[in-house]
Parts: C-alpha cells; structure tokens; sequence
C-alpha cells in the first residue's frame, strides 16, 4: 500500500500487489478539492492497471452537483476506459447523501461495474481483494 495523497480533507491510497485505489473522505470535499482527489486515484489506478476502488464517504454528507456533473464528463470515461469493474462504497452517514448515492450506484451497475456498498472501509478493501483473486 502506498498513499498517493493526503490532506485535511482526503486521503488517496492505491494497492498495487491488489490493484485497488482508495478514497477516504474527512469530511465535506468539494471544488478543486474534490477534483484534485479524483485526479490523484485516476493517475494512481491508471499507472497501476487497477481494476477497483474503494469511494470511503462516510464522512462526506453530500456530493455538490457541480462536482457530479465534473466526474461524470471527466474523471468516468477515463477511469472506465483504463477497466473499471469494482466498486466498494461506504456511504455517507447522513440520510442525505445516502439517498444521493442511489442514483450514483445504479448509473456505475448500468455502465457494467460490480458494486457493493459496505459499513466500513475495512470490509470494503476486504471484498474487493477477494474480487481481485478470482
């Protein structure tokens, strides 16, 4: 494991031996924050070859609209491209952004990614290194 990236805000880690990038918010990220994290996980995944990537956002009550719209024009083709198939998701504890992610989940289901959301970042990294053995 290696950190890529890590701030206030963040942290950006990637697994090489498992091919698996993480985020871990700290709290609310938005802006050139929110941008700068996705940047770092997609040069990490691509530099790497990975296959999967653990989104900890439990901690992050909402994704600013603006943002969505930036990582959906942005940041899914290219990380799509490079062979997205895992997605590990702790969602955030706010009803809130909870009900926000849904659409979210079903967009990345639609486009062919495996996705699961989980409690913790723990058991997310767990059940994404099992998908990345089979």
């Amino acid at each position: 494991m290696r950190t890529v990236e890590s701030n206030k805000k963040y942290t950006v880690k990637v697994f090489p031996e498992d091919k698996i990038v993480t985020h871990q918010m700290h709290g609310f990220v938005e802006g050139d924050d929110f941008k700068a994290m996705f940047r770092a996980g997609r040069d990490a995944y691509i530099k790497h070859n990975c296959t999967a990537w653990l989104s900890d956002d439990s901690l992050n009550p909402m994704v600013n609209q603006e943002d969505l719209i930036w990582a959906q024009a942005e940041w899914e083709p290219q990380i799509l491209e490079a062979g997205w198939k895992y997605w590990a998701l702790v969602v955030p504890e706010k009803i809130f952004g909870k009900m926000a992610m849904r659409a979210i989940i079903q967009r990345y289901k639609e486009k062919g990614v495996t996705v699961e959301v989980f409690k913790s970042y723990e058991d997310g990294l767990a059940w994404l290194k099992a998908q990345n053995q089979s």
